[in-house]
């Protein structure tokens, strides 16, 4: 891939967020995803998210700018 940017970020990760949630944020990612032709990987723990995403620029800031 050309131009390949890549991007991390993390967030708070909310006391209520259950593993049903996190199973259905990574099942919408991974659709919307192929679709934007991204990669990326998502790190959780306890209280923080960490997320690793890698594509073309333009669709990086896009994603990351709805997220």
């Amino acid at each position: 891939m050309q131009d390949l940017y890549k991007l991390v970020y993390t967030s708070t990760r909310q006391l209520d967020c259950t593993e049903d949630d996190i199973q259905n944020i990574l099942q919408t990612s991974s659709e919307n995803n192929q679709l934007a032709d991204i990669t990326g990987i998502l790190l959780q723990s306890k209280y923080r998210f960490i997320q690793y995403m890698e594509g073309k620029r333009d669709i990086i800031y896009r994603v990351y700018e709805r997220i």
